[in-house]
C-alpha cells in the first residue's frame, strides 16, 4: 500500500476550509484565486498566506489543478473525493435521525420546513398561516413514510398531492414542475439514434417540451390550453408562443441599399454590397441572423429582380458560381428552418418603374439580367452534389399573365419532375399579382391595408392555431347552428391565444431579445408586428363537411364548405381588429394527431365514414382528398376553396414524367383557380454509386447496394429518411 499517498490525501481533506474549497469548485466549476477567497469570506490582506497553504496541500494531493486560464478546478480524483464526502455526510446524518434532501441545486441538505413555507409563499402566493398549516401536514406525511432520503421533486409531489386533497387546485397549478419523465428522455435519445439525429438536438427537444408546458400551464387561459390538449385546436409551435414569431418575408431592398447593420455590438455591420457575390453573402447573413428568431422559417421574394443590377456585365458562369455557392451556404446554415426564395420569370408590372436599390435607374433597365438570373437560380438548384437533391432553400416560381406557356418554365418543371422541390404560384388573377408565398403555403397579400409595402414585405405570420373541423361536425350531429357555434367558439379561442402571443412578442422586441427583427428600418421595426398575420388554420375541411352533410356530392359539399369558410372569415373580422386570416393547414403531424384523438374519442368507424379514401390522417397535402388527384373538376373545386382561404394553401400533385407535368401545369394555370401548388414524388439516393432511383426499390438497380436514403414529402417539403 502507498501509505505516503494516503497520508497526503487524508491530510489534505482534514481541514474544513479545504473541504469547503473542494465543494465550491464542485458546485460552481473553475474559479480564480480571488473568486475562491471571496466565496470563503477570506481577506486578501489578512488570509493570503493561509489560503495559499490550503491550495498547495490540495494541489500536492492531486485534488485540484489549474486550467488554461489559470483558474482552479477539480481533478477526477477531487470529484471522487467530493462524492465520498457526500456519502459520509449522509451516513452520519442518518445515524443522527436526520432527513436529508437532495436539492434542485444538486446539493445535500438537512430537511428544513422553513424552506417549504417560503416556497409556498413565493411560488404559489399562499398566505403565511395557510403555508404553515400545509407544511405541518407535509412533515407529518414524510414522518409516516419513514423516509430518510428525499429529493426536491419528491417533496414537490407530496406538496401537490396535499394541495389537491385539500381542494387548493389553484395553488397546485402554480407549483407544477416542468420537465420530462425519465422514460421520455430515454425514448427521445433512442429515437434520435434510430433517425441519425445529431446529439445536440436532444437538449433542444427537452427544452421545447419545458417551454410548451410552461405556455400551456402558465401563459394561456385554462380553457384554451385544455382545448389544445384535448384536440379541439392545435397551437402550432406552442413552445415558441412567448418567444418567437413563426414566419417572415424579407425585403432585400433596404439591405442592398444600406448594407446590413449589426444588432450585436460584438459583430461587425456589413456595408452596402458592390458586387453580386457580396450581395448574396449579405443576404445569407441576413437569413442566418433572422432564422434564429423565427420558429418556422423565412422567405425572400423577387430575389432575381432585386439582384438584377448586380449581375450587369457578368458572365453566366460567374453568376452561376455565385448563386450556387449562395444555395450551398443556405443549405448548410439552417437545415431545420424553411427558407423560401421567390423568383420572377420577368420583372412584374408593379416593380417595373421602381428605382433600383443599390444602383441607378429603374428595374425596367435590368429585365434581361432578371431573366438570366431566373434561369441561373433554377439551374444552380438542379446541379446536385453527386446526385443528392438540394432540398433547402425552396424555390417559389411565379406564373404571370403572358408567360404561362413560355418555354422559360421548362427548367423549373424539369426540376419538379426530378426532385419535387419547386413550388408554383398562379399569379394570373389580378388579386394575386402582389401576393407572396412561403413554401409552407403561407400567403401574404395586399388585402389588409391595400398597401403592398405594408402588407407583404417585412411581414409574416405571427403564429398559427389550427381548428379540428371534423371533431366539431361529429359533435354537431348534422345541426348547422351547433356546427357554426362550435367553429365560432374555437375561433375565439384561437384569437385569444394569438393575442397573447402578439403581446409577448411585442415585449420580446422591446427587450431586444429579437434583435434582427426589432431593429429600425425606415422609422419602423424591421418586422412589422402591427400588421403581422394571426393565422387560423383549417384541418379536415372536406372530411368535416362530408360527414356533416352525409353526402359525397362534390357540388353540394363545395357550396357548404365555401359558405362555412366565408362565415368564419366574417366572424374573425368582426371579432378582432388584428389581421386574422384563414389558411389550409398542411401540417401532417397535426392532421395525424387530430385523426388519432378523434378515433380514440368517437371510434375509428365514426371518424372518416364518408371519405373516398381512408387514411390515418386528415387531408393535408390538399384540401380535397381523392383517389384521382388529377381530376380536373376536383382541382377546380380546390381552386375555389384556395380563393376563400386567403391566408394560405397548397395543393400537391403526384409527379409523372416531364411531359405529363408540362401538360398538367398548363391545365392548372389556364383552367383552374388554384393559386399555389407543387408536384410531389418520392425517390431514393444510392450512397454507393450516387444515383437517384425509384422510391419502391429496396436495392440500387445499378450497383445492387442496399445503402439507400429515401426522400419523401412530410407536410409541405421533401425530407430524407434513412
Amino acid at each position: 500500500m502507498d501509505f505516503e499517498s494516503y497520508s497526503r490525501f487524508f491530510g489534505a481533506i482534514s481541514s474544513p476550509v479545504r473541504l469547503r474549497i473542494l465543494w465550491l469548485l464542485h458546485n460552481q466549476g473553475p474559479l480564480s484565486y480571488t473568486a475562491i477567497m471571496e466565496s470563503l469570506g477570506l481577506s486578501a490582506s489578512r488570509d493570503a498566506g493561509k489560503f495559499a497553504y490550503h491550495l498547495n496541500l490540495l494541489a500536492n494531493a492531486e485534488l485540484i489543478d489549474t486550467d488554461d486560464r489559470r483558474r482552479y478546478k477539480l481533478t477526477d480524483y477531487g470529484r471522487s473525493t467530493v462524492e465520498m464526502s457526500r456519502t459520509v455526510e449522509e451516513t452520519i446524518s442518518r445515524r443522527k435521525g436526520k432527513v436529508m434532501v437532495r436539492t434542485s441545486r444538486m446539493a445535500i441538505e438537512e430537511f428544513d420546513r422553513n424552506k417549504i413555507v417560503n416556497a409556498l409563499m413565493k411560488e404559489a402566493d399562499i398566505p403565511l398561516d395557510l403555508a404553515e398549516k400545509i407544511t405541518d401536514d407535509i412533515e407529518e406525511r414524510i414522518s409516516n413514510f419513514q423516509v430518510k432520503y428525499l429529493t426536491a421533486p419528491l417533496i414537490r409531489e407530496i406538496v401537490n398531492a396535499i394541495l389537491i386533497e385539500k381542494g387548493y387546485e389553484q395553488y397546485r397549478h402554480r407549483l407544477t414542475r416542468l420537465g420530462m419523465p425519465v422514460y421520455d428522455v430515454s425514448q427521445n435519445i433512442r429515437e434520435a439514434g434510430n433517425s441519425h439525429i445529431s446529439a445536440d438536438r436532444i437538449p433542444l427537444i427537452a427544452g421545447n417540451v419545458v417551454l410548451e408546458e410552461y405556455s400551456l400551464l402558465n401563459v394561456l387561459p385554462r380553457d384554451v390550453a385544455d382545448a389544445h390538449l384535448s384536440g379541439y385546436i392545435h397551437i402550432l409551435d406552442a413552445q415558441h408562443l412567448i418567444l418567437k414569431p413563426s414566419e417572415f418575408q424579407h425585403d432585400a431592398r433596404p439591405l442592398l441599399r444600406n448594407g446590413l447593420p449589426s444588432p450585436d455590438p460584438n459583430l461587425a455591420s456589413l456595408p452596402p454590397p458592390k458586387s453580386l457575390h457580396a450581395a448574396l453573402s449579405t443576404i445569407t447573413s441576413l437569413i442566418r441572423r433572422s432564422s434564429k428568431e423565427l420558429s418556422r422559417g423565412c422567405g425572400i421574394d423577387y430575389l432575381n429582380v432585386f439582384l438584377a443590377p448586380f449581375a450587369k456585365s457578368l458572365s453566366k458562369d460567374d453568376i452561376f458560381d455565385a448563386v450556387r455557392q449562395f444555395f450551398l451556404d443556405l443549405n448548410q446554415e439552417s437545415p431545420s428552418k424553411d427558407i423560401t426564395i421567390g423568383l420572377e420569370a420577368d420583372v412584374p408590372k408593379h416593380l417595373i418603374e421602381e428605382g433600383v436599390a443599390g444602383s441607378t435607374g429603374s428595374y425596367s433597365d435590368y429585365c434581361d439580367e432578371a431573366k438570366s438570373l431566373f434561369d441561373v437560380f433554377i439551374s444552380a438548384s438542379d446541379l446536385d452534389n453527386q446526385g443528392r437533391p438540394l432540398l433547402n432553400p425552396h424555390l417559389v416560381v411565379k406564373v404571370r399573365e403572358g408567360n404561362a406557356v413560355d418555354k422559360k418554365f421548362a427548367k423549373a418543371l424539369g426540376l419538379s419532375s426530378k426532385f419535387s422541390t419547386v413550388y408554383f404560384m398562379n399569379a394570373m388573377d389580378k388579386t394575386s399579382s402582389r401576393a407572396s408565398y412561403l413554401a409552407t403555403g403561407t400567403r401574404l397579400s395586399d388585402d389588409w391595408t391595400g398597401n403592398w409595402e405594408v402588407d407583404v414585405l417585412r411581414n409574416g405570420s405571427l403564429g398559427a392555431v389550427i381548428l379540428n373541423l371534423p371533431r366539431m361536425t361529429y359533435e354537431a350531429q348534422g345541426d348547422d347552428d351547433k356546427l357554426l357555434s362550435a367553429i365560432e367558439d374555437r375561433s375565439a379561442m384561437a384569437i385569444r391565444a394569438l393575442e397573447i402571443k402578439h403581446q409577448r412578442i411585442s415585449e420580446r422586441m422591446m427587450q431586444r431579445m429579437l434583435p434582427s427583427l426589432s431593429q429600425e428600418v425606415l422609422g419602423d421595426s424591421y418586422f412589422k408586428l402591427a400588421s403581422s398575420c394571426h393565422m387560423i388554420g383549417m384541418s379536415g375541411l372536406i372530411e368535416a363537411v362530408t360527414a356533416h352533410l352525409k353526402s359525397k356530392d362534390m357540388s353540394v359539399v363545395l357550396d357548404f364548405a365555401v359558405d362555412l369558410l366565408k362565415h368564419t372569415s366574417s366572424f374573425l373580422s368582426n371579432k378582432t381588429e388584428r389581421r386574422a386570416t384563414l389558411f389550409q393547414s398542411c401540417d401532417e403531424d397535426v392532421a395525424r394527431r387530430f385523426a388519432f384523438l378523434d378515433a380514440e374519442k368517437f371510434g375509428s368507424g365514426k371518424t372518416n365514414p364518408y371519405l373516398r379514401t381512408r387514411t390515418s390522417a386528415y387531408a393535408h397535402a390538399r384540401i380535397i382528398p381523392s383517389e384521382d388527384p388529377q381530376d380536373k373538376e376536383l382541382m377546380r373545386a380546390e381552386g375555389e376553396l384556395q380563393n376563400t382561404l386567403s391566408g394560405g394553401h397548397l395543393m400537391l400533385l403526384p409527379v409523372g414524367d416531364a411531359d405529363d407535368i408540362t401538360g398538367l401545369f398548363k391545365s392548372i394555370i389556364n383552367e383552374t383557380k388554384v393559386r399555389f401548388f407543387a408536384f410531389d414524388g418520392n425517390y431514393s439516393y444510392c450512397n454507393s454509386c450516387h444515383k437517384l432511383i425509384g422510391s419502391s426499390k429496396l436495392t440500387c438497380p445499378s450497383c445492387k447496394s442496399s445503402s439507400l436514403v429515401k426522400y419523401k414529402r412530410k407536410s409541405h417539403s421533401i425530407v430524407a429518411f434513412s
